[in-house]
């Protein structure tokens, strides 16, 4: 399945007009889109939450309405982030069925969690332009 999850935030979604997102960062490989889609879709998200990782969850995609986003804000972001990559790096075995979720989908390049990380490193780097771009909240637009 191939996808794409670029970085949004309140202001691009309220001018009515997303032409903004290509420049955007974005994920460079479906990875990232498929596996949050599949949490959401399964019974990941729950976890994700009662990890204190429910950031990683804030999306859009066609057919959602602007207005039911669930928006992060760049720490909670940053912080889900490096807290999920954490869990990841001592193989709690919380998360376990979550890696094994992306596994599914990363092929054998490397290891699924080293790639998982890699992502989760991705989102950091995200959280901390929207920080130094002064922008209050983001999410990721989902696109499949």
């Amino acid at each position: 399945m191939a996808a794409s999850a670029h970085l949004i935030w309140p202001e691009i979604v309220g001018k009515g007009s997303w032409q903004d997102r290509r420049q955007t960062p974005v994920f460079g490989d479906p990875n990232w889109a498929n596996w949050v889609s599949l949490i959401i879709d399964d019974d990941g998200e729950p976890v994700l939450r009662a990890l204190g990782c429910g950031a990683l969850l804030a999306y859009w995609t066609e057919g959602l309405p602007a207005e039911a986003i669930q928006w992060a804000s760049p720490p909670e972001l940053l912080s889900a982030a490096q807290n999920l990559a954490a869990f990841i790096r001592t193989h709690d075995d919380s998360i376990r069925e979550l890696v094994l979720l992306y596994e599914d989908l990363a092929g054998r390049s490397k290891p699924a969690p080293e790639l998982l990380i890699e992502d989760l490193e991705v989102v950091a780097g995200m959280a901390r332009w929207l920080e130094a771009t002064g922008k209050t909240n983001g999410a990721f637009e989902l696109a499949f």
